[in-house]
C-alpha cells in the first residue's frame, strides 16, 4: 500500500515516490514526508525566536542546510528562480562598505541572504497547498505554547496578550496568519472534512486571539485583504480579459471603504476611542514621532543610508534618544515604517530596492490569482496584500529569520513557478 496524502483519505500525508523520504507510523499506520515534516519543523522554530533567538535560529539553519545538502540540486533550481528576491540582498551586502557599523551589518547580511535562500528552497520542496498547512500548524503550535504560558502586558490602561511572541502586535501579525490560513483551508473542498473542521477551529481560535492582542493594525489590514481575497476566488466567473480590472476594482472599493470609515470615525470623534480600545493614542503609539525623525535622519544620508541594521546600535547617540523615550530596553526596536526603516538604512537606493521587491512580489501574485482564480492563489494574495498594507505602520519584511520575509519569499517563488503550470511539481500535497 503506498502513502497517502492529508485530502479526502484522511489524515496521512500525500502520495511520495520515494520510501527513502517517509516515516513509516507502526501503530497509527500514518506516513509522514520527511520534506513537509521538516519544514514544518523549520517554519514552527520562527515563531519561537523571541523565547529562545539562537535555538529558535539555529533550528532552522540546522534544517534547512540539512535539506540544501541532501537536495542541492532542487537547491540549486530554487536560487534560480528569479532576480526579484536578490535584489534587496545584494544591496544589503553591499551596504557593508559604507556601513557605520559593517560587523552589524555583515552578520545581518549573511543572515537575511540565508532566511532568503532557505525560503525558496522551501517553496521549491513543497506544493503550495501543503506550505498553507504548514503554517497554519506552526502558528497552532506557537499558540499551544502560548496558552500554556498566558503572558501578558500592560498597554494604554489595559492589558494585552502577548503570549510567548514579547508583544502584542507580533501576536496579533501571527493570528492574522491562521486566520488566512484556517479561512482557506476550510474552503478547499479537496480536503477532508476532519482536516477543514480543524481549520476552522484554528481560524476562531486566531480571530479570538487577536482581540486578547488588542491588535488594531493587524485586524483591519486583514478584513481587509481577507476580502479582495474571498471575491478574487470567484474570478472563475469572470471572462478573463476582464480579471484584472476586476480585481483592480475590488482592491480599490475596499481601500477606499476603508479610508471613509477613518474619515467619519474621526469626525464623530470614535477614531480615538478605536485607538485607546487597542492600545493607542493619536500619535499611534509614538509612531508619528518615530516618522518624523526618520524622515530627518534620511536627510543626513539620503543616498546609501548608515548601513544594513547600522542606526539601531547601542552607542547611536540619536538610537538612544529613542530608546529612551519608546523602549528603554535599548534593543529590539524599529521606525515602525518599512520605508521610513529602509530609507534610514540604505537610503533612496534601498528605498527603490525594497519598493521593487514589493511590487514585483505582488504583480506576481495577481498575475497568479487572475489566471488560476483557487484557494493556493487567493491564499497568498490574501498575505500579499495584508502585508502590503502593513508597510506602512510596520516592519515585517527583510529581517533575518522573519516568518514574514519567508512566507513573502514564498509567495513570489509560488507565484512565479505558476507561470509553468506544466512543470514537475512536488508529489506531497497536504
Amino acid at each position: 500500500m503506498r502513502p497517502i496524502g492529508l485530502g479526502r483519505q484522511g489524515i496521512a500525508l500525500g502520495p511520495v515516490q520515494s520510501a527513502a523520504r517517509i516515516i513509516p507510523g507502526a501503530t497509527l499506520g500514518l506516513s509522514l514526508n520527511i520534506a513537509w515534516l521538516a519544514w514544518f519543523i523549520a517554519t514552527a522554530a520562527l515563531f519561537f525566536l523571541q523565547m529562545s533567538q539562537t535555538l529558535a535560529a539555529s533550528i532552522f539553519m540546522a534544517i534547512s542546510v540539512a535539506y540544501v545538502m541532501a537536495r542541492p540540486g532542487l537547491a540549486l533550481q530554487a536560487l534560480r528562480g528569479g532576480v526579484t528576491p536578490w535584489i534587496y540582498v545584494t544591496l544589503a551586502v553591499l551596504s557593508v562598505a559604507w556601513s557605520e557599523h559593517s560587523d552589524v551589518s555583515a552578520r545581518a547580511a549573511v543572515q537575511i541572504a540565508f532566511t532568503m535562500g532557505a525560503a525558496l528552497v522551501m517553496a521549491r520542496a513543497l506544493p503550495a497547498r501543503s506550505t498553507i498547512f504548514i503554517w497554519m500548524s506552526a502558528v497552532l503550535a506557537a499558540n499551544a505554547a502560548s496558552l500554556l504560558n498566558p503572558q501578558m502586558a500592560w498597554n494604554a490602561g489595559a492589558l494585552a496578550m502577548i503570549g510567548i511572541f514579547g508583544s502584542k502586535n507580533q501576536l496579533g501579525l501571527s493570528q492574522a496568519i491562521l486566520v488566512m490560513a484556517g479561512a482557506w483551508i476550510f474552503l478547499d473542498r479537496e480536503r477532508a472534512w476532519p482536516l477543514r473542521c480543524l481549520a476552522l477551529f484554528c481560524a476562531f481560535l486566531g480571530a479570538t486571539l487577536m482581540i486578547a492582542a488588542r491588535s488594531l493594525d493587524a485586524t483591519a489590514t486583514l478584513i481587509a485583504a481577507l476580502g479582495c481575497a474571498l471575491v478574487s476566488f470567484r474570478l472563475n466567473w469572470v471572462p478573463r480579459r476582464w480579471r484584472a480590472i476586476v480585481l483592480f476594482a475590488v482592491v480599490f472599493v475596499v481601500v477606499a471603504l476603508l479610508a471613509l470609515l477613518l474619515v467619519y470615525a474621526n469626525e464623530f470623534g470614535l477614531f480615538g476611542q478605536v485607538l485607546q480600545l487597542s492600545g493607542k493614542d493619536v500619535t499611534l503609539s509614538g509612531r508619528t514621532e518615530l516618522w518624523q525623525r526618520a524622515a530627518v535622519m534620511m536627510e543626513q544620508n539620503p543616498i546609501l543610508g548608515t548601513g544594513l541594521q547600522a542606526f539601531w546600535v547601542q552607542g547611536n547617540p540619536y538610537a538612544e534618544e529613542l530608546w529612551a523615550r519608546f523602549a528603554p530596553g535599548r534593543a529590539g526596536y524599529h521606525f515602525h515604517n518599512l520605508w521610513y526603516e529602509t530609507g534610514v538604512e540604505l537610503g533612496y537606493v534601498g528605498l527603490l530596492a525594497a519598493l521593487y521587491t514589493v511590487i514585483s512580489t505582488s504583480l506576481e501574485v495577481w498575475r497568479w490569482v487572475i489566471r488560476t482564480p483557487n484557494v493556493a492563489s487567493c491564499f497568498f494574495l490574501t498575505y500579499v496584500i495584508f502585508i502590503d498594507m502593513r508597510t506602512f505602520v510596520e516592519v515585517d519584511l527583510f529581517g533575518q529569520y522573519s516568518f514574514n520575509w519567508v512566507l513573502y519569499l514564498v509567495s513570489w517563488a509560488y507565484a512565479r513557478r505558476a507561470r509553468w503550470p506544466y512543470q514537475r511539481q512536488p508529489q506531497l500535497d497536504c
